[in-house]
């Protein structure tokens, strides 16, 4: 098996990705061995704040095997209405306090997202179980 890392920039589809450069939460696949593709995925991956990927070149390219023009980070969806976007963190580094978030407005979000991880976890299991028969 021949592996290499390369800069997120030389990511390509039909390269076969082995590892993701982060933690795993850094990105939004469930798994970290898989074949790009579609374009979807390299936009997902361009955009996740990953700076290298390690690919196998013996199941899929290599970088510059297929010279593209360089695509542009495109900005993803915007999270659904009820969802505030991420001011969570406002404070923490140090940004301006006149974005600050009551309290009780960050403590029903954290609820929400708690909820819904549940939810996901336990709706991941059952599959997982049906799965193993």
């Amino acid at each position: 098996m021949t592996q290499k890392w390369i800069d997120i920039s030389e990511l390509e589809l039909g390269m076969f990705i082995v590892k993701l450069g982060g933690a795993w939460m850094d990105h939004p696949f469930w798994k970290s061995r898989f074949l790009l593709a579609n374009e979807d995925d390299l936009r997902l991956l361009q955009n996740a704040g990953l700076n290298r990927v390690c690919i196998d070149l013996t199941k899929g390219g290599d970088a510059g095997a297929n010279p593209r023009p360089a695509a542009a980070p495109v900005e993803t969806a915007k999270p659904a209405a009820e969802t505030p976007a991420a001011p969570a963190l406002i404070g923490a580094r140090g940004d301006n306090e006149s974005n600050a978030v009551p309290i009780k407005e960050e403590l029903r979000r954290a609820a929400r997202i708690c909820s819904r991880s549940k939810e996901a976890v336990t709706a991941f299991k059952s599959f997982f179980e049906r799965k193993k028969g």
